[in-house]
């Protein structure tokens, strides 16, 4: 028998396992997956420098370096004595290449076993066998490396021999690789116990086939097995169709794409250029021959020019200036031409063909061109001088020099090579000085300038050194891509990386312009710059995990200087996107670094790291336990292949994917814990702009929600949604903080919304597509959005999540941001597959239950996979071709998925929530958010419960912001859905008479929408009422928009129709419909027919632009109400009274609606008045004919005269109101008849009756006497009004014959003598009453009668009696003769305006003539303004409105001096009565703007009378309404729109008039009644408006003047009384005070007087910010103190009331203690804050320097002696009060100066029980 060969094929039972040679192994590498051209392309580990790329080339050759160096490190660790550190470092550098979460998993291999007829075949081999190769043992270094490292791995698990002879009987030609169930549980190399021999058989391989194997050894170590003809090209197949394929360039090759092993062999791209070894040989050469040049020219000119300064080699070289030592630099050209050279062999991979020699001689030759640089100060110079210029140019050319040198220098380290002689530390030392200072001395203060900075002149004059300084900026931005190029090969120094890290903070930073306009260089150009910076910076993060801390406080330390206007910040352009913020997209790349670079072991001791679900909804959890707990209920069945290592798997899936994500999410609630707290804590006025940059932030982390490149948005979200819900649930959190938090949130959920849109979009679009990733897309999509997508829908291989990574990969190429969000990404689907797994641990097993176990299981080894080798493993040929539709549709998906966007609901409720806080401020801003997000997504209104109840909520609520909000929410609402207008209307109608302007119009504007889409009549006419009864509204421009809308709504939509010819069939429907709409709103209110009449006026004035389209409307509607009058032809459902009604209103607006044969047809209505019905209806056709009969002709006297018939005979039937209309319809008729006898003889007959019984007895009460009585007095009134309306005067002698009328006396004397009797006391007050209201109306006529002494003496009895019916029917009488005398002047002007200049003259004689009713106008104005002022003031019922408008009539016509009649109207427009305070605001207005001078010495008094008529008349002392609005709101409004020296002198004097004297107390009495008016003086001040803040600060100033001066003496007394009173152990007076109970009381009330002002103070300067205006601060707030304040959010009104009210303070002698003492607190310790001493400024003074208004002490010591300002001594102006922080009261060492307040700090989530939250 023959003898086995020993080395047949390679292996044999009995061999030893031999390591392989390189040259052996190569083919049975991962590296054979392309064909290397040359050996030398594949790079060696190198045990020194494990990431450099040295040749594989060296290993082959005998004499190689890394045998060199191994040799090295062997004799370091066995000499003892050894002083290198080499050993060490290299040690450790290995150890942590051998990361197991970092290594590349590789699979062998396995050959499948060869056949019995390979096994039996005798070796042919000819010649001796060669002898066995020895198996080479461990060296020293080798050997400590193996033991001291622990590398996890998996071996094969053994075959058994069933399977070896199924493998036998289906041999096959390719390797068979080992399935990943076969693999065991990973152990440690080094505690591998050695394999029997009965499980280690393996069977034999054919030829070119590999196989793991063991050795019988006890170092377990697994080898590989390799023939020796395993690369001999003989062995290789050859395949011409596909070289000849390749030739043609017809090769493209197919992607990677899972295949089944029944697939052919896919072909390999081999689509290469057959001549880049040719090209690369070139370049190397190039390169040799370029470096002996210039080092051959260096040595001559070294030998030749030693002494000399000339240069002859000047192709290469140049000459150094710049220090003494003459050194050799490499000229421009040069340089440019090496750098070429170098990248050329760089991209070959053949820079170890250049001697180590030649690159350090080149590297210390750039080295000089960077020493001499940095001699050079690269500053723009200050003078322009051509000299300077030359030389400053020259330098510069040096510093671009330098910049090149940098890249060649850089170039050469990121080669790879590892020689540590070419990374010395110097250079990199240069490197950065010599890029610093570029930037820092030219670049960036060229950036940073504008069109008016300083350099502009050299920009403009120097167009040349322009051009140097902006070649520097291409050449800095490649030094930094080369930096961040060598960061990730080689290890910098501490003071490098630091350096760097600032130095590229500081490019980041740079304050670019907004625009190409504005910048000098360039915006764009400078991007590039700062992108590489940036990239550099992302770099040295993801290389240096522990200067992670460092580099993200480097970054928000800086972010104070970045720019907060929206378009200079974003500059970083995002493909498919908006630009966004170039630091937002940094800190969003240094997240999603922190998921694929390494973990340092801080960050791995923190898992599973911040918790980012807290207060957020959130259904995932750690994995961990639940697996634990599982496998111990249950443990894994043998016969289930996959238990053999999914569950290793996943736990290994899971440390990679939470190390990595804990590190992520810390990071991320850093970056928001920090924006969030600057930007809370930050005051409105610092320069600080973290508000604005956090709004930025947000607004760009949201634009980037669904950008597939920027995944981490979401977790940067989902950290700073987390601190804000914090913020916004807690119920201690300042209000500033909830609004931030509201705000944020609303942009937040606006973002989520547009995304589901988005993807609703994108859904809609691919409906029709039969593309099969498609249709999953658009299942799984909308499964996200009806929220029941299931989990494994979504980590499968087949989901979405696959989908966006392979996008990815086939994107990722060379670009860093996709590199960084691919690894990100892969992370966060490793952590969502071990959270489905590790939630279905939970359940019990169910056959669905393990098909997804089984599928989380694959996922879970393909991630890891991936995750291992950095680049994704095959998958499904459905993601061949992923279009960016698909893509962008399938990352969208996810996200919505994510736990930010799942809290949608959660963010839109806490929206809701927050609408009921005890804040306005807060609710206004909830009802602004959730606009935002409905205005995207009005599906909100139905998804979520009750929305419209929580906005309806707040139109009802107390602040005018809020409900201005929620009217415009609800605006937004009715857009979306017009379902919602019957729910709204209502509430609208109520605010559309809200107290505030703004509401009013808000309101208007809605229910003119509404109106315009309504079908529903009633909802049509419940607005019109509405709209009507804003036609008298205080504000004009509430009137205007009202007559607007009225118009566009009523009339606008008939113009076009009854402005034609003729009126189609449907337009007279809609006409007649539109007639029974107006006249069924007005007989709803009856009230608002003055309102329509008003508004036909104003829209059918010539100077409305409408006119005559109006004037045609209105009189097709007046024909529509004729008809229906007679025939009723509207509507049924309309009355005739009420269609009437409406007629009249349109006739007395306009009276040419009406002609002569419509009035004609109106006559029968007036000759009948059976009934109440027939009473109204007579009554409007006579108004109707006293206002068309003057415009008729004399053609109609018939028809006038048997209208004059008519009425004639129904006089005696008719009430006084319808009597005014008759008498004065029948004066009108007699002009035209002209038969005036008719009326005197009917006058005389009634005088003479009266006359006849006017001294009759009537007193008794028997029918027959008041029937009498009755008769008498309808006479009575028939009396008076023939003497008001009837023209007697001209028909004497009528009444000479009848009733001997004296010569020279009148016919109204006559009458007023007659009826005179009547008013006595003995007469029945009825009767009283109308022979009085006779008599005023025959006045009005025969105004010379007010100066009889009997009228006027019966007026004066009236008055005197108080005599409530007679008093009303005197100043109805005066109110009527006011009116017409208004009315006459008007019209007198008015004739005057139209006659032209041409009648000056006449007019001018008219105007200086006194008539008759100009004497009686000024003696009823004299004699009786003080009693009607005492009317008004008395009450708030009708009487009272009736006086406040004769008082306005009196003013308004100057009959007194304004002063008499101020007081008075101040204190009426705090009246409850809405009507009063209107008419006196508008008349203290109008006084206030013509006389502001000569009425502000009544301001104070006028403040005494608002004073005294709340307390007694309104019965509320209070300053404040029940909306906490000011009472004396209209006042401040007038006083604001005046001077501000007047405003300030009213400051004084209210101060000087709250004060009272501590010296000498007055009474208790006297003290409470000032208590109250303090009081409502401080509240009124708190809650005024203001118009500058100047004038604030005045006041305040004032304020604290009283408190200071006024405080020190009342404290001294407090002290005095209280001393000696010490306190218990329960914090009570020990005993009682010795003082009297009038003492304490007096004291008492003196120190609540004090506090209320000090509140009042403190309040102010809260609620205005007023702060910032005062101490170090000032200055720069100086040119602001002019503008309108702004209020804050920090100070309520309710609060405030809150402090002004000492409930309970005069209860006790123990309350009464307590108060004063919290008074002597307050005065020694300003409880507000606390400054140093260099703060301690005027109050009244910003920064120092003096504000250009009068001064507090100068203004109240004018006051005092009644003097002007300017006048009186000095001394005495200035003692009369301390300036506020200097001398002039008692300093001692427990009482601080005040006006200081103590420092306090509040959390981010609660103000404790400040409040304001710590805001100023």
């Amino acid at each position: 028998m023959t003898q086995p060969n020993k080395r047949h094929n390679g292996l044999s039972q009995t061999r030893r396992t031999t390591l392989p040679t390189a040259e052996e192994a190569l083919p049975f590498t991962p590296l054979t997956s392309f064909v290397p051209f040359d050996i030398s392309i594949v790079p060696l580990p190198s045990p020194f420098n494990p990431s450099s790329r040295s040749s594989l080339a060296s290993i082959l050759d005998d004499g190689g370096t890394a045998h060199r160096q191994l040799q090295e490190l062997d004799r370091e660790v066995t000499n003892p004595d050894s002083s290198s550190t080499g050993a060490p470092q290299s040690l450790a550098a290995l150890q942590s290449a051998f990361n197991g979460s970092d290594l590349t998993a590789l699979k062998l291999k396995v050959p499948p076993p060869p056949d019995n007829h390979q096994q039996s075949q005798p070796e042919t081999t000819k010649g001796p066998p060669p002898p066995p190769r020895p198996t080479p043992g461990l060296g020293p270094y080798a050997k400590m490396l193996l033991d001291t490292t622990n590398v996890q791995f998996r071996y094969p698990t053994p075959v058994s021999p069933g399977a070896r002879a199924s493998t036998v009987a289906h041999k096959t030609p390719h390797p068979v690789p080992v399935p990943p169930k076969a693999i065991a549980k990973p152990t440690s190399l080094s505690r591998l116990s050695p394999i029997s021999n009965a499980s280690a058989q393996l069977p034999q391989t054919s030829a070119g086939s590999i196989t793991p194997t063991t050795s019988s050894r006890s170092s377990g170590f697994l080898g590989v097995v390799v023939p020796p003809t395993s690369s001999e090209h003989s062995e290789y197949r050859s395949y011409p169709e596909l070289d000849a394929s390749i030739e043609r360039g017809e090769h493209t090759g197919s992607r990677k794409r899972k295949r089944g092993s029944d697939e052919p062999v896919p072909q390999l791209n081999l689509n290469v250029n057959l001549d880049l070894r040719k090209q690369a040989d070139v370049a190397v050469t190039e390169l040799k021959e370029l470096l002996e040049d210039i080092f051959e020219a260096e040595s001559k000119e070294e030998v030749e020019n030693e002494r000399e300064e000339s240069l002859t080699g000047a192709q290469y070289f140049l000459l150094n200036k710049f220090t003494e030592r003459h050194k050799l630099l490499l000229a421009s050209e040069v340089l440019i031409r090496l750098d070429k050279l170098i990248t050329k062999v760089l991209n070959a991979g053949r820079l170890e063909s250049i001697a180590l020699d030649s690159l350090l001689h080149l590297q210390q030759m750039c080295y000089s061109v960077l020493e001499a640089s940095i001699m050079f100060d690269a500053a723009i110079p200050e003078t322009l001088e051509e000299d300077t210029m030359d030389v400053w140019n020259a330098g510069l050319e040096g510093v671009k020099g330098a910049l090149r040198a940098s890249k060649i220098l850089l170039r050469i380290m990121t080669a790879g090579r590892e020689e540590k002689e070419l990374y010395a530390e110097t250079t990199v030392t240069a490197l950065l000085i010599c890029l610093r200072q570029p930037l820092e001395a030219c670049i960036i203060p060229s950036v940073e300038a504008r069109g008016n900075n300083q350099h502009k002149d050299f920009y403009t004059r120097y167009p040349l050194s322009r051009t140097h300084v902006d070649a520097l900026l291409p050449l800095a931005g490649h030094v930094f891509e080369l930096l961040g190029n060598v960061l990730l090969s080689t290890d910098l120094s501490e003071d490098s990386i630091n350096v760097l890290i600032s130095l590229t903070s500081e490019v980041i930073f740079v304050d670019n312009a907004g625009s190409e306009k504005d910048s000098l260089m360039g915006v764009q150009r400078f991007e590039g710059l700062r992108r590489n910076s940036m990239n550099a910076l992302a770099n040295i993060f993801w290389r240096y995990p522990g200067q992670r801390n460092e580099i993200f406080d480097e970054i928000l330390s800086r972010l104070e200087k970045l720019s907060v206007k929206r378009q200079a910040a974003k500059n970083f352009k995002i493909a498919d996107g908006k630009p966004v913020q170039l630091v937002s997209a940094l800190i969003l790349q240094l997240i999603q670094t922190v998921a694929s670079g390494p973990i340092d072991s801080k960050s791995a001791q923190t898992l599973p790291g911040p918790d980012l679900t807290d207060g957020l909804s959130s259904t995932s959890s750690s994995p961990t336990k639940r697996a634990s707990d599982r496998h111990q209920q249950a443990p894994p069945s043998p016969d289930d292949p996959q238990t053999h290592d999914s569950s290793d798997c996943c736990e290994r899936l899971y440390q990679i994917a939470a190390t990595r994500c804990s590190a992520a999410h810390r990071h991320a609630s850093f970056v928001a814990n920090f924006i969030i707290q600057r930007a809370m804590s930050t005051k409105k006025s610092d320069d600080q702009p973290y508000r604005e940059l956090l709004d930025i932030f947000v607004q760009d982390f949201v634009g980037l929600l669904g950008n597939a490149l920027w995944p981490s948005a979401e977790l940067l979200l989902r950290a700073l949604l987390t601190q804000l819900v914090g913020i916004a649930t807690n119920d201690k959190s300042a209000v500033p903080a909830k609004n931030l938090a509201l705000d944020l949130m609303g942009s937040m959920g606006s973002g989520i919304t547009e995304l589901r849109l988005s993807v609703q979009r994108t859904i809609r679009g691919l409906e029709n597509s039969a593309n099969l990733l498609d249709r999953r897309l658009i299942q799984v999509g909308e499964d996200v959005l009806n929220s029941k997508i299931e989990a494994p829908d979504l980590v499968s291989t087949t989901g979405p999540q696959a989908t966006v990574l392979t996008s990815l990969e086939h994107k990722i190429a060379d670009d860093v941001y996709l590199q960084s969000a691919r690894d990100y990404y892969l992370v966060q689907w490793a952590q969502d597959v071990c959270n489905l797994r590790g939630s279905l641990l939970k359940f019990e097993e169910n056959e669905n239950e393990h098909e997804v176990m089984r599928s989380c299981n694959d996922t879970a080894n393909w991630l890891l996979e991936s995750i291992a080798v950095k680049t994704n493993a095959a998958l499904d040929s459905t993601f061949d071709d992923i279009t960016d539709t698909q893509s962008r549709l399938a990352f969208s998906v996810t996200t919505l998925n994510s736990l930010f966007c799942r809290n949608l609901h959660r963010i839109f409720t806490i929206l809701l929530t927050s609408l009921s806080s005890s804040h306005a401020t807060v609710r206004s801003r909830s009802l602004k958010s959730v606009e935002k997000l409905l205005e995207n997504d009005p599906s909100l209104l139905d998804r979520v419960n009750n929305v419209m109840g929580h906005i309806l909520k707040a139109t009802t609520d107390s602040s005018t912001m809020v409900r201005d909000s929620a009217l415009r929410l609800i605006a937004k609402c009715l857009g979306h859905r017009a379902t919602l207008e019957d729910q709204v209307v209502n509430p609208m109608i109520v605010l559309s008479s809200d107290g505030a302007a703004s509401v009013r119009k808000q309101s208007i504007k809605l229910l003119k929408d509404v109106f315009s889409h309504s079908s529903r009549s009633d909802t049509k006419s419940a607005i019109a009422a509405a709209l009507l009864r804003r036609m008298n509204d205080v504000e004009e421009t509430v009137r205007d928009l009202t007559t607007q809308t009225l118009e566009e709504t009523w009339f606008g939509p008939f113009h076009q129709a009854c402005t034609n010819d003729r009126m189609s069939v449907e337009e007279k429907q809609n006409l007649r419909e539109h007639a029974k709409h107006i006249v069924t709103t007005l007989e709803y209110d009856e009230t608002l027919l003055p309102a329509l009449q008003t508004l036909v006026k104003d829209i059918c004035k010539p100077s409305s632009k409408s006119n005559a389209a109006n004037q045609a409307v209105c009189r097709a509607v007046v024909e529509l109400l004729c008809d229906s009058v007679i025939d009723n032809q509207v509507s049924a459902s309309v009355s005739r009274r009420a269609a009437l009604s409406t007629l009249t209103v349109f006739v007395k607006a306009d009276p040419g609606l009406l002609n002569a044969e419509q009035l004609m047809m109106l006559e029968p209505y007036i000759q009948n008045l059976a009934t109440r019905e027939d009473l109204v209806i007579y009554s409007s056709v006579v108004v109707i004919y006293r206002h068309t009969f003057p415009r008729l002709s004399s053609s109609h006297v018939n028809f006038m005269s048997s209208v004059q018939h008519k009425l004639l005979t129904t006089l005696q039937k008719l009430n006084k109101n319808e009597l005014n209309e008759v008498t004065t319809c029948l004066q009108i008729i007699d002009t035209v008849l002209s038969n005036t006898e008719r009326l005197v003889n009917l006058t005389i007959s009634v005088i003479v009756s009266i006359k006849a019984e006017v001294h009759k007895d009537l007193s008794t009460d028997t029918p027959a006497i008041c029937a009498e009585r009755e008769k008498l007095g309808r006479r009575v009134t028939l009396a008076g009004y023939f003497g008001r309306n009837f023209r007697l005067e001209g028909h004497k002698e009528a009444f000479q014959k009848r009733l001997g009328l004296a010569a020279g006396a009148s016919v109204s004397g006559l009458i007023v003598d007659i009826i005179h009797p009547l008013t006595s006391h003995e007469r029945p007050p009825s009767l009283r009453e109308r022979s009085l209201e006779s008599i005023a109306l025959i006045c009005q006529s025969s105004p010379n009668l007010y100066e009889k002494p009997k009228v006027s003496g019966l007026f004066e009895e009236v008055f005197r009696k108080q005599e409530t019916r007679l008093e009303r029917v005197v100043l109805s009488g005066f109110k009527a003769f006011y009116a017409g005398e208004e009315s006459r002047s008007k019209a007198q002007a008015d004739e005057a305006a139209g006659e032209g200049a041409a009648s000056g003259s006449a007019r001018l004689g008219k105007s200086m003539t006194i008539g008759e009713n100009d004497v009686a106008a000024s003696t009823i104005a004299q004699h009786f303004l003080p009693h009607i002022l005492k009317v008004a003031l008395s009450s708030t019922d009708d009487l009272a409105l009736l006086a406040t408008e004769v008082i306005v009539s009196t003013d308004r016509q100057g009959l007194v001096h304004p002063k008499e009649c101020e007081p008075a109207l101040v204190a009426l427009e705090t009246s409850p009565n809405k009507d009063i305070a209107r008419l006196a605001f508008e008349e203290h207005q109008a006084m206030h703007h013509k006389h502001e001078s000569m009425l502000e010495k009544e301001l104070i008094t006028a403040i005494e009378q608002a004073f005294a008529y709340q307390r007694d008349v309104v019965q509320d002392p209070a300053g404040f309404t029940a909306d906490f609005t000011c009472k004396l709101g209209k006042f401040f409004e007038v006083l604001k729109s005046g001077s501000l020296v007047g405003r300030k002198k009213f400051f004084a004097n209210l101060c000087r008039r709250v004060d009272f004297n501590a010296t000498k107390m007055d009474s208790v009495q006297t003290l409470q009644a000032h208590h109250l008016y303090v009081r409502f003086v401080c509240q009124s001040l708190g809650l005024a408006e203001y118009g500058r803040i100047d004038e604030l600060l005045y006041l305040v100033a004032c304020i604290e003047k009283i408190f200071t001066t006024t405080g020190n003496v009342l404290s001294q007394k407090i002290e005095l009384a209280l001393e000696g009173l010490g306190k218990d152990a329960n914090g009570e007076n020990a005993h009682d005070p010795v003082v009297s109970a009038d003492v304490l009381a007096q004291l008492t009330l003196g120190s609540m007087m004090l506090m209320l002002l000090w509140n009042t103070r403190t309040h102010l300067r809260r609620l205005w910010s007023l702060q910032s205006f005062t101490g170090s601060k000032g200055k720069a707030a100086l040119k602001d103190a002019s503008k309108a304040p702004m209020r804050s959010a920090v100070a309520s009104p309710e609060a405030f009331i809150k402090s002004t009210e000492a409930i309970g303070a005069l209860s006790s002698p123990q309350a009464m203690v307590q108060q004063c003492r919290a008074f002597l607190e307050t005065l020694s310790t300003d409880n507000e804050h606390r400054v140093s001493k260099s703060e301690d400024e005027d109050e009244d003074t910003v920064g120092g320097t003096k504000l250009e208004t009068p001064d507090v002490d100068d203004e109240l010591a004018a006051v005092a002696s009644g003097r002007s300002r300017s006048g009186g001594s000095k001394k005495h102006r200035n003692s009369m009060m301390p300036t506020p922080g200097k001398p002039g009261r008692p300093r001692k060492t427990d009482r601080p100066s005040l006006g200081r307040r103590r420092s306090t700090k509040t959390s981010m989530g609660g103000g404790g029980d400040d409040s304001d939250g710590g805001w100023d």
